[in-house]
């Protein structure tokens, strides 16, 4: 990346982050009896969600995702080659949700237009063949129809796996896995001088998943210890392949909560339920990347860790506004919005 694209990265990027809403406004959104949704986050349409005009929740979390896709296309101006592909990459995420979307529904017998109520637009950067993909057969010819696209790789593995066991969990955590090792695979193929940053912080996002997924699998689903490492990702930045093999083998999440590396273990320190270590999980994630937005001058560390800032915060406000159209209260809405990534 040449001066100018880096200097038109970073600039664009600041201006992004002064425009988030931060801690403050989220809580004031839960706490207020009367906030003034667009005053505070400037999405059109928040008000007469609110008031019941609005056909559902989607149209609002399609008018979230829409925003940010519309930052990310304005950051990419200022890539090109690797750079370009890895914030691609990112993206894919979104995408990868719609593919779970279409494949649950498709194995639990939705109707397609039942179906497309549960994806979102990702355009600009929208690849899946949507309508193909719901004239398929069951899942296995979905992905076997993504083998030729940006998702083949993670097609072939999911497809092999849903064929030998026909169990949707295996297959998701494949899909996922898989995404994983992607990105990091293109966080290493961009310029030198940005490859560490951006590396570290991709390797701090896969801990976050590697950490519950682990927990998850093994004392919540039952899931033996070799089978959860396998569906672990190895290219962590604190859990190593060799720490994550070690702590599958542990006999409850407080062993498993003891025996993290350093770095990690004070992070939680007492914690005693998966949700809590979850929403501990979570504020670290924040500062991680919020620390990297004032540390770096890299623009692509940079600019990752905005998208996954922006990202949570978008999905909070989402939780908030649902909770309050529900009725919830602000305890319950709290804990809605302790958990910022899907």
């Amino acid at each position: 990346m040449n001066g100018s694209n880096l200097e038109y990265l970073n600039a664009r990027v600041t201006l992004f982050k002064s425009r988030m809403m931060g801690p403050e406004t989220i809580e004031r959104l839960i706490s207020e009896s009367q906030p003034e949704y667009d005053l505070l986050t400037h999405i059109e349409g928040i008000d007469e969600f609110m008031a019941g005009n609005a056909a559902s929740s989607a149209s609002l979390e399609q008018a979230l995702t829409t925003r940010l896709m519309g930052e990310v296309q304005i950051l990419m101006r200022a890539m090109n080659g690797a750079s370009r592909r890895f914030m691609r990459s990112v993206v894919h995420w979104f995408e990868l949700a719609n593919l779970k979307a279409l494949i649950r529904g498709k194995l639990s017998g939705m109707s397609d237009a039942a179906i497309r109520e549960h994806l979102v637009d990702t355009s600009p950067f929208s690849t899946l063949p949507i309508d193909q993909l719901l004239r398929a057969d069951d899942p296995a010819e979905m992905l076997r129809l993504l083998e030729g696209s940006p998702y083949g790789d993670i097609a072939v593995q999911a497809r092999r796996i849903y064929e030998e066991k026909r169990d949707p969990f295996s297959l998701e955590a494949t899909m996922d896995r898989r995404y994983f090792v992607g990105l990091h695979h293109r966080a290493n193929e961009v310029e030198r001088g940005e490859q560490t940053a951006l590396t570290q912080l991709v390797g701090c996002l896969i801990d976050r998943f590697n950490l519950l997924w682990l927990l998850r699998y093994r004392f919540a689903y039952g899931i033996s210890a070799a089978e959860t490492f396998y569906l672990l990702i190895p290219l962590g930045h604190f859990l190593s392949s060799t720490a994550l093999a070690e702590l599958a083998r542990l006999g409850s999440m407080a062993e498993v909560l003891e025996a993290l590396p350093p770095d990690l273990k004070p992070v939680f320190a007492g914690a005693a339920t998966l949700t809590e270590v979850e929403n501990r999980m979570e504020q670290r994630t924040r500062d991680t990347m919020n620390q990297a937005l004032g540390r770096y001058r890299f623009g692509m560390a940079r600019a990752f860790a905005y998208v996954i800032l922006r990202d949570m915060e978008l999905r909070q406000l989402l939780a908030v506004i649902k909770g309050r159209r529900l009725g919830f209260d602000p305890e319950l809405m709290e804990l809605a919005v302790s958990t910022g990534l899907h």
